[in-house]
């Protein structure tokens, strides 16, 4: 029998699976698969926050409200991306986050940082 890549490089993935395991048993993930597909990078900063969130020193209790939060937050950037469309405004979630989401530029560090320390940000706000 040949093995798959999975099994060839099980160590790798090990990390990855897993942080994917932990999303797809979260309270209400079923919620992410309604409306539009997620986009790499929205699907990006959902395993990022999950990973930070497991790997630091939290209590289990993130783990009921991660997903509305997550999706409040994608609707705020939403309605943001909107607003600016609409009346050229920049709102804080446009400004800092939607925009940097949508350029066509390659991400660059500092932009990775920015918005990702927004996103959690305005994820904290969210969650409290």
């Amino acid at each position: 029998m040949i093995p798959t890549m999975f099994e060839t490089y099980s160590s790798d993935y090990k990390p990855v699976v897993s942080v994917l395991d932990l999303a797809a048993g979260l309270p209400h993930f079923e919620r992410l698969r309604e409306g539009r597909a997620l986009s790499f990078q929205w699907a990006f900063h959902l395993a990022l926050l999950v990973d930070s969130l497991a790997e630091g020193d939290y209590t289990a209790s993130w783990r009921q409200g991660v997903v509305d939060a997550f999706l409040s937050f994608k609707k705020a950037v939403a309605e943001a991306q909107l607003h600016y469309r609409q009346t050229k405004e920049m709102l804080p979630h446009y400004a800092q986050f939607g925009r940097l989401l949508a350029a066509p530029a390659p991400i660059q560090p500092t932009r990775f940082v920015v918005d990702t320390l927004f996103f959690y940000q305005r994820f904290i706000l969210n969650c409290s």
